[in-house]
């Protein structure tokens, strides 16, 4: 039997489809499973609230015409996570609560080893993925060094995009001049989740850094050793 599911902020509902509730628009505060093969119970969980247990009953053509109505809103998270920190979380998390397919871009992702960019892609990925568990599709953004056909590359790399997600209008700025819906959800205490703040206070051996990353973050870049690495980087530099 096909399953459907469909769950409105923290409403648990069970019953035949007949009983579902009619929603005229998909708030960002809905959850939608579908499990598309009945042979397989295979389920397709919308990342919005997909964490939430939900379980109603459908049938094939009824949960198809569930899944046209709420359709899929592409956006994008652009950043070079040097490290990940809570302000990227921040940004991240208000672009799942609104969209249904979030992309993370990690920028510069071909950058040789340096102080600003002391992270390969793979562990910035890493970081990510640490955090969202794969809620998110993460691709690798190498630099071009061409600001204006710089969301094209983007684009030509993550698909279509409807919207954009950043709070730093130097890269904001150029998807919104070539036509993409720009959210700037605002800095989250751009003094204390700053990228270059965080890396001087590791050169500085100043334990107050993993207070601006996410735990899982901190973790990993203390498996890694970075504040050694940055350390070695600045004496070499």
């Amino acid at each position: 039997m096909l399953v459907g599911s469909m769950l409105c902020a923290s409403t648990f509902l069970s019953g035949r489809s007949s009983e579902l509730p009619r929603f005229t628009h998909p708030c960002d505060k809905v959850a939608v499973c579908y499990v598309v093969e009945p042979s397989s119970i295979r389920e397709l969980c919308l990342p919005a609230l997909a964490h939430v247990p939900c379980r109603i009953h459908a049938s094939h053509s009824q949960g198809q015409e569930l899944l046209a109505a709420f359709p899929r809103v592409p956006a994008l998270v652009v950043g070079r996570f040097q490290p990940f920190h809570n302000g990227h979380k921040a940004l991240i998390r208000k672009a799942i609560e609104d969209c249904v397919d979030v992309v993370v871009g990690i920028g510069s992702s071909n950058a040789k080893p340096s102080l600003r960019n002391p992270f390969s892609f793979e562990e910035r990925k890493q970081m990510v993925e640490s955090v969202f568990h794969g809620q998110v599709r993460i691709v690798a953004l190498p630099d071009i060094h061409d600001p204006p056909r710089w969301p094209a590359h983007v684009m030509s790399i993550t698909g279509p995009m409807e919207k954009v997600y950043g709070n730093d209008p130097e890269s904001t700025n150029l998807f919104e001049a070539a036509g993409y819906a720009i959210v700037a959800p605002g800095l989250v205490d751009r003094e204390k989740f700053e990228a270059r703040t965080i890396r001087a206070l590791m050169v500085e051996d100043d334990p107050s850094w993993r207070k601006a990353v996410p735990a899982e973050v901190a973790k990993l870049l203390d498996q890694w050793q970075a504040p050694k690495r940055l350390l070695t980087m600045e004496r070499l530099a």
